[in-house]
């Protein structure tokens, strides 16, 4: 798993529903894991690869061209945030403490029952695939494939056959020509 996360925790707490009142460090994990589970996967390896190594320890942004700085701000940084938040909503619903695993709680709140907690889970989700939804149509549309970030999408995904046991394993269709 990568160690730096392709968005700021700051981004996600002012566009989304994981306000100020979440401590940073319980989001983190949940940006990373969505970055390797969901992510990864739906750009593969080398466009991930490729995009990773474009974010600086710091968090800024180096050496993108104007395209993939629109596939990075448009499709990419919107739908790691849902994945994220999704993530994070699951694993917030209990927490392993010195006692055991108990489910999250105060006097004042009630936890939603697992059946409302599942559905905000896939409200997240759902959120992330119109983003990812939205990027395959981008990249379908687009006539100018000589960016090389076209290139390593087909050389992931060459050989690689859909999973039909992961809802979010499709990929992006490029055609071989564009008419």
């Amino acid at each position: 798993m990568k160690t730096n996360t392709l968005i700021s925790i700051e981004s996600i707490k002012e566009n989304t529903q994981l306000f100020n009142n979440i401590e940073s460090t319980k989001i983190r994990p949940s940006i990373l894991l969505a970055q390797d589970t969901e992510l990864q996967d739906i750009l593969g390896s080398s466009l991930y690869n490729f995009i990773y190594n474009k974010r600086s320890v710091n968090g800024e942004w180096t050496g993108l061209t104007s395209t993939q700085q629109t596939f990075v701000d448009d499709y990419i940084t919107p739908a790691l945030m849902y994945y994220a938040v999704a993530e994070f909503v699951r694993s917030s619903w209990a927490e392993i403490n010195n006692i055991g695993v108990v489910q999250n709680g105060t006097e004042q709140s009630k936890p939603l029952s697992a059946k409302d907690h599942d559905k905000y889970v896939a409200y997240f989700v759902d959120k992330a695939n119109f983003y990812v939804a939205r990027m395959r149509k981008w990249f379908c549309d687009q006539t100018d494939r000589s960016d090389e970030i076209f290139s390593l999408y087909e050389q992931s995904t060459q050989n690689k056959q859909p999973n039909i046991n992961t809802p979010n394993d499709f990929g992006i269709f490029f055609p071989t020509s564009h008419s």
